[in-house]
């Protein structure tokens, strides 16, 4: 029987994989008319909004437990998942909450820096190196 936990929590990923690390330059506008509301936005911005809104409604609720970064059988999806919500909150300019991911992956990881992570997403490093490669690369400090 599958977990429906991990089954939600991997659904949307390669949508914030492909987005977070460059995939792809932005979401395609909206087509059709603007309404009155969405006059002072573009398509794409309304989708950046959409896309924040779902992933606070629908992913984050999902990495709330502290119990997902104490499981061995699931910390490093909990850890891969957390690196791409914070690649994507980065990638859209939600740098405070892009910052405030990493000082939880910090906080929850702490002691085991040397686990590998599948950061950048393609690719592997440390946990540690996963961190500071973020940081660095909105000019973050933690």
């Amino acid at each position: 029987m599958r977990n429906p936990w991990l089954v939600a929590l991997i659904a949307p990923l390669p949508l914030f994989f492909g987005y977070a690390c460059g995939g792809a330059t932005a979401i395609p506008a909206a087509t059709g008319s603007p309404t009155p509301s969405s006059s002072l936005f573009g398509g794409t911005d309304l989708a950046w909004i959409e896309l924040a809104i779902a992933l606070d409604q629908q992913v984050l609720p999902l990495l709330g437990p502290e119990w997902q970064s104490r499981q061995p059988e699931v910390a490093l999806l909990d850890a891969n998942a957390r690196f791409a919500v914070a690649a994507l909150w980065a990638k859209i300019g939600a740098s405070s909450s892009a910052s405030r991911m990493l000082d939880d992956i910090d906080r929850r990881y702490k002691g085991r820096g040397e686990m590998l992570v599948g950061y950048p997403i393609g690719g592997q490093s440390t946990l540690k190196e996963a961190v500071a490669r973020l940081r660095s690369r909105n000019g973050w400090s933690g």
